[in-house]
């Protein structure tokens, strides 16, 4: 890392920094999900993008990142989010490390509250 560890997990989450461990911040940075210069520009920059914003949300979730670039070949961003690419997703997503994670995504055909599930379509339980 160019950067202070503990400084760059102040300037990503600020007053939630102390929340994220170092070792997560170590971990994004090798996987590459994190912004490669340090600047205001690109600090804010990052925060705007998915893969920030995510992130920001969910700092420990930087392996599902990491899942989702293996099943559409790049680090994502919102535009990826396309229906094939989502297929892709939901393969990898159906993976043994998933169910027995207890995330229990699976395909069914029926009702999820007041909205109709088409077959093949993704439900979180």
């Amino acid at each position: 890392m160019n950067m202070n560890e503990e400084k760059l997990r102040n300037l990503l989450f600020g007053s939630k920094s102390k929340s994220v461990p170092l070792q997560t911040i170590r971990l994004m940075d090798e996987r590459g999900v994190l912004p490669k210069h340090h600047g205001e520009f690109h600090i804010r920059q990052w925060k705007n993008s998915f893969i920030g914003d995510f992130l920001l949300n969910h700092p420990s979730r930087s392996g599902l990142i990491m899942d989702i670039k293996e099943a559409i070949g790049k680090i994502p961003t919102l535009s990826d989010f396309t229906e094939r690419n989502l297929n892709k997703i939901a393969e990898i997503l159906q993976k043994d490390k998933y169910q027995k994670g207890g995330i229990g995504i699976q395909r069914r055909t029926g009702h999820f509250g007041d909205h109709s599930v088409a077959e093949g379509e993704l439900q979180q339980l």
